[in-house]
């Protein structure tokens, strides 16, 4: 592919290689029958890129034959908003994780992802009002907030996501770490260099750290240690620090992470963990098109 090139969206469900769910085992009385999963799970991808809403996707593969025919669904048959919002419920947050974690194993097999040094790190996300589940905290000293933190594991050379953890704004950043770390390792990634911000920094995280051989840039809190001034931090903290920022910028600004139409700890869950599927099959899909420069551009990836 030439330089100016740029994938479709065609391309795009193609390269991914998204896996086809599970159907309902038991036959339908009456009724339509369900819609494949595969194309189901193509159009919910289509959301973070600019549909404001299931209502809408639901109208524009109505509208736009060939937007439906990309995702997979036969002519003149797509699904109603009510049919997409109880597949993606079906779907759930536990069929999610597993589509985000096959698109990051095979960008590790594609030497993408290299993980020797990941950054973890945490994001704001404010709730709609009324949550039951949202709570109030801190990201920033003094700047409180109502909703969730969007806890991440990110990878440093390719700026790519590896785990994802959403919780109540209340719950320490800390509390996510370890766990954050330990999955990361457990897909392959060595993780020799561990990188957190200055609320990570306690003995216990550092301590973690050192038990698996790593070697730990973690920001230095002043407050734990009764000092007024805070020292500067070295020129590779801050370039592991600006990594995992930039993957945060762009799931905000190209990917509509704040732009939420959901309540509920298990539903926000759900709409940030399709963020970034959505951001780690733009990298699949460039990497396998021969669009490396692509990978992190997201919107520019396509025509």
């Amino acid at each position: 592919m030439g330089k100016d090139e740029r994938l479709t969206l065609k391309e795009l469900f193609k390269a991914i290689e998204l896996p086809q769910m599970e159907e309902d085992s038991e036959p339908l009385k009456r009724g339509r029958p369900p819609y494949p999963s595969k194309p189901m799970l193509n159009g919910l991808l289509l959301i973070p890129f600019g549909i404001a809403s299931e209502r809408e996707l639901a109208r524009k593969l109505r509208s736009l034959p060939n937007l439906a025919e990309d995702c997979g669904f036969e002519a003149g048959k797509t699904p109603s908003q009510p049919t997409i919002n109880r597949f993606k419920h079906r779907l759930g947050l536990k069929g999610l994780r597993l589509v985000l974690r096959m698109l990051v194993e095979k960008l590790i097999r594609n030497g993408v992802i290299g993980g020797v040094s990941i950054v973890v790190d945490a994001t704001e996300l404010d709730a709609l009002k009324g949550d039951p589940h949202a709570e109030w905290g801190y990201v920033v000293k003094e700047e409180a907030f109502f909703g969730y933190k969007v806890h991440v594991a990110a990878d440093f050379k390719s700026e790519m996501p590896i785990e994802v953890k959403i919780t109540p704004a209340n719950l320490h950043e800390n509390s996510q770490f370890e766990p954050l770390v330990r999955k990361a390792r457990r897909i392959g990634l060595k993780a020799l260099r561990i990188c957190g911000d200055a609320i990570h920094d306690n003995k216990a995280t550092r301590r973690f750290v050192r038990s698996l051989n790593a070697k730990a840039f973690i920001d230095r809190n002043p407050r734990r240690r009764g000092k007024m001034e805070k020292k500067h931090a070295s020129k590779t903290y801050r370039r592991l620090k600006a990594s995992v920022e930039r993957v945060f910028s762009r799931a905000k600004e190209w990917l509509n992470l704040e732009n939420m139409h959901v309540r509920g700890l298990k539903s926000v869950s759900i709409w940030v963990n399709l963020v970034f599927t959505a951001m780690l099959a733009v990298a699949v899909a460039a990497k396998g098109n021969g669009l490396e420069s692509r990978m992190r551009c997201v919107r520019s990836a396509f025509g």
